[in-house]
């Protein structure tokens, strides 16, 4: 799918990627290392709850960018 090769691209233009491990909240309490993009590659290993997706949602409003990247993506 690319990932690997988008995850590295990132890494060798300065960027600097992380793998995302805690709820979406986590972004709304993230002051230090905030992060400015969150992306979501294909299905994920669970589903984001109605909460996580509300969390997601004003952490954008809040400024920050989503990028969605799927072949098949949910209708909602």
């Amino acid at each position: 799918t690319g990932t690997r090769a988008f995850f590295e691209l990132l890494n060798e233009t300065g960027r600097k990627p992380v793998r995302w491990q805690e709820s979406p909240s986590a972004l709304l309490n993230s002051a230090k290392n905030k992060p400015q993009t969150f992306v979501v590659i294909g299905a994920t290993r669970r589903e984001f709850t109605d909460e996580e997706v509300e969390k997601l949602l004003r952490w954008v409003a809040d400024g920050g960018k989503l990028v969605l990247i799927d072949r098949e993506p949910h209708s909602q």
